[in-house]
């Protein structure tokens, strides 16, 4: 049970305690009110004091830590918009190793993650959303840059990112109207025919329900396995984006597994014998690197990826 809004001249001293007692109507949204009371327990008023706010962050790899698909392709959970050049940045950083670093080449030029695929848009509808993002644009850029919000009937836009080679927090505040189909967040390098080769680089993404934009903190990860992946036709040395398995299966060949933080890992965690159907499986951690060896024939190989984590 609730209480309504306390209005004036309610008490908090009544003997039948009537303000403890009253129960909300219909307007549950309504925002809490701080209370001023006179020196009889009367109530005088009050201001707004904080909305329904959800301070989890509804972006996946928002600090760009995990780059699957590639360095030069859009960060896991990311996708590019347009004809921007991405790559993944490992010197201009704010926060852990990596940040993503977006180039213009005079057209549309963005990075974007719809966050209404897991609810469904018609939750948002009528909701307030915050995106905060540290961005960094060099002073050499011709045009300015920001961060967006869109949901395909309107667009908020967030304050230019100064050009001035330091990092600035960027926020932008947006209420989804009842006609949305999506809900994007956009880090957008702004295109002119005259910027081409612009670069805003962006770290630690936090988008929210609500209207305050929380500093950075990191999706909470959803415990389990993810889907397969098939890495029959390339399992040389990978990334691994996420903790997971490597399963491997040949028919009379010898198998090896290796695992480390070396780029071409070189620790021998485990192996099969030659003969006959053979399979094995080991675990990697996120952030080293995994390969398995043939040593042998190829017969009935199979390798495959199983994530944890997503």
């Amino acid at each position: 049970m609730a209480t309504v809004q306390p209005a004036s001249g309610d008490k908090l001293n009544s003997p039948d305690h009537s303000l403890l007692h009253r129960q909300i109507a219909s307007d549950t949204s309504a925002p809490v009110k701080s209370i001023d009371i006179d020196s009889d327990g009367a109530i005088q008023g009050g201001t707004p004091l904080f909305q329904n706010i959800n301070p989890t962050n509804l972006l996946s790899n928002g600090d760009f830590e995990a780059w699957s698909a590639g360095t030069a392709v859009a960060p896991d959970g990311w996708v590019k918009s347009g004809t921007a050049s991405v790559a993944r940045e490992g010197t201009i950083i704010k926060l852990g190793t990596y940040s993503v670093a977006i180039t213009s080449n005079g057209n549309f030029s963005e990075i974007e993650q719809n966050i209404a695929t897991e609810r469904g848009i018609d939750y948002w509808k009528g909701r307030v959303v915050a995106l905060g993002c540290w961005c960094y644009c060099p002073s050499t850029n011709v045009t300015d840059s920001h961060i967006r919000i869109n949901d395909a009937i309107t667009t908020t836009i967030s304050d230019f990112i100064p050009r001035d080679d330091a990092w600035h927090w960027i926020s932008v505040t947006h209420t989804v109207p009842a006609s949305a189909t999506y809900l994007n967040a956009e880090l957008f390098a702004n295109h002119t025919p005259s910027n081409a080769g612009d670069i805003m680089y962006c770290d630690g993404a936090m988008l929210v329900e609500g209207s305050s934009a929380f500093s950075f903190s990191p999706k909470p990860v959803v415990e389990g396995f993810g889907s397969w992946v098939d890495n029959t036709s390339s399992y040389g040395a990978t990334l691994a984006a996420t903790d997971g398995f490597v399963v491997a299966k040949a028919t009379n060949t010898e198998l090896q597994g290796y695992t480390d933080s070396a780029s071409n890992p070189t620790t021998l965690r485990v192996h099969t014998d030659a003969g006959g159907d053979v399979c094995m499986t080991f675990p990697v951690r996120k952030g080293d690197y995994w390969k398995v060896v043939v040593v042998g024939g190829t017969t009935n190989i199979g390798v495959f990826w199983l994530p944890l984590g997503r």
